[in-house]
């Protein structure tokens, strides 16, 4: 049984630690997160690494492209003084890592590039006790995903509006769990069919946000929301719940 409401931290506590690091995942857990969002790719040597960007250029401020490179070569880099200087040690984490370090959080892994979905049900099959919803942009690699452990909770991230219908009825087809649709683009109706056919529904956010905003998000009729302000979801859920039970 899944957790009644995904606190998500967006790839840990963005605003708080460099993104995808161990230190973002903790600090995450500190700001009350009980689920960490975070992307995977696969090394050269066939290793699940925790990086979004195909190149390193951004967070480790170095040349070189992850797929290209062996997991002993990437992790001599660090990826953390870019964020601040405090964080230089920090280290691109291997999945396996990731689950050691955390086993009361439940972890929403998204599948940045093809071909790694074999490598990721070996790992996902050796840590059964946690809770695991895997999600991508493509249907192919979480359809890939359910043929090797079929009841693998999955969802569909999208950005646009455009054709959304047709995503959420791809979803139904393909037995997945959820949907994540970026925050701006839901509405009323997308909302009333993701109910019809079953999927839950769990935003994530291309752009922060103001507080007003959370707090309308936490309104809707949503299962969880990867956010980047962790600390800041339990503060407006319990003011919500104040605000019902005076009316």
């Amino acid at each position: 049984m899944l957790e009644p409401f995904f606190n998500i931290g967006h790839r840990g506590s963005p605003l708080r630690a460099p993104e995808n690091t161990m230190a973002s995942f903790l600090q995450a857990q500190l700001d009350g997160a009980n689920w960490i969002e975070f992307d995977i790719r696969l090394s050269a040597d066939n290793k699940i690494v925790v990086i979004h960007d195909s190149k390193l250029n951004r967070t480790a401020k170095k040349p070189g492209i992850v797929k290209n490179m062996t997991l002993k070569q990437l992790v001599s880099y660090e990826v953390g003084s870019w964020f601040h200087e405090d964080f230089s040690d920090e280290k691109i984490p291997t999945l396996e890592e990731v689950f050691l370090a955390l086993p009361y959080m439940g972890f929403n892994i998204e599948i940045k590039a093809t071909g790694l979905e074999k490598h990721l049900a070996k790992q996902l099959m050796q840590f059964p006790e946690h809770q695991v919803l895997v999600s991508c942009f493509m249907f192919q690699p979480l359809r890939n995903l359910k043929k090797l452990i079929p009841d693998i909770n999955t969802g569909i991230l999208f950005q646009r509006k455009m054709g959304w219908k047709r995503k959420l009825d791809l979803a139904k087809k393909y037995g997945l769990y959820s949907i994540h649709p970026e925050q701006s683009i839901i509405s009323d109706e997308m909302l009333m069919y993701a109910q019809k056919l079953e999927l839950e529904v769990i935003p994530w956010n291309i752009h922060p946000y103001h507080e007003g905003r959370l707090r309308q998000l936490l309104s809707l009729p949503i299962r969880g929301l990867i956010n980047d302000m962790p600390l800041a979801i339990q503060y407006h859920q319990e003011l919500l719940s104040i605000s019902r039970s005076s009316t």
